[in-house]
């Protein structure tokens, strides 16, 4: 019942492997402790890096300037938007180089 707290000085440190480590390799105190300061370091500041970026309007900006809306106009043969006509005919218009050119397209 009671056996996940009953134990003994010697066996607390077994919560901390870390720690039950630095002991059984007969370390002086000293470097125990430069040991245990710079693993709080280490943790400290792997902590401290995953704490998300604040994003500004700037940043809302810029992705904004990349949205296909904003892109269009630079990308040559951008998809084909057929107008369907009676009889089975559609035009479309094609931008090349800045040029828009209107094709109509007959497959009788």
């Amino acid at each position: 019942m009671w056996g996940l707290f009953n134990f003994s000085h010697s066996d607390r440190i077994s919560f901390f492997p870390i720690l039950n480590t630095i002991s059984s390799l007969h370390i002086s105190i000293t470097m125990r402790k430069k040991i245990l300061i710079a693993t709080f370091a280490v943790c400290t500041l792997c902590t401290h890096a995953q704490q998300p970026k604040t994003l500004t309007a700037k940043d809302y900006e810029r992705a904004e300037s990349f949205m296909s809306y904003n892109t269009e106009p630079f990308i040559d043969h951008n998809g084909v938007r057929p107008n369907w006509l009676a009889g089975d005919k559609f035009w479309y218009s094609v931008t090349t180089n800045g040029v828009t050119e209107f094709m109509m397209v007959d497959p009788a």
